[in-house]
């Protein structure tokens, strides 16, 4: 007998790393490091640059700053941190947030 998922299942998203170093979901976001100072999200609402500083090799290690999503309303700013999280997971890399 097969396993019927309930209404409420939630799938994790695909995610894949284009050549450039940009994390892509199945979702329509992405995630990619643009400088030694800024992470940037994309989706469907736009773009956020998010503050961060680099701390290690190229692309591999990064403290993110949430104070730099001050602007956003909460929800958006908590979303974004977890989406980059995730990205960061999936590629490999280290993250910190700040507290």
């Amino acid at each position: 007998m097969g396993h019927a998922a309930g209404a409420g299942a939630h799938r994790a998203p695909r995610l894949r790393m284009t050549p450039v170093g940009r994390v892509r979901s199945s979702e329509g976001w992405s995630v990619v490091v643009v400088g030694p100072l800024t992470i940037r999200y994309s989706d469907d609402l736009g773009d956020v640059d998010v503050g961060a500083e680099a701390r290690g090799g190229r692309r591999t290690g990064f403290e993110l700053y949430p104070e730099s999503l001050a602007h956003l309303p909460r929800e958006r700013a908590d979303l974004v941190v977890a989406r980059v999280r995730e990205a960061f997971a999936h590629a490999g890399w280290h993250l910190r947030v700040a507290e």
